[in-house]
């Protein structure tokens, strides 16, 4: 989970080097990010709790990595169009 949430931030830093023009799509994508990783935070918590990992969670950490991987690819055609 460190990893990816690692991921998440060093994309900050790479859409903030872009131009302008290109941030404000980049920025809300990346918000879409940060706000998939409080739900996984959150129910991380009910997890403990439970002992288990829930299938919300595995479901949320798949559609992280896939919202992740997506950035990354509009963040390479952003960089690619500069």
């Amino acid at each position: 989970m460190q990893e990816i949430e690692n991921r998440v931030n060093e994309l900050f830093f790479k859409i903030i080097a872009c131009k302008q023009q290109h941030q404000r799509d980049l920025k809300r994508m990346w918000r879409g990010c940060k706000d998939l990783l409080t739900e996984i935070s959150r129910e991380e918590v009910k997890c403990r709790r439970l002992g288990k990992d829930t299938p919300k969670k595995l479901e949320l950490i798949e559609k992280l990595n896939e919202s992740v991987n997506t950035l990354e690819q509009y963040l390479m055609f952003a960089t690619l169009l500069e």
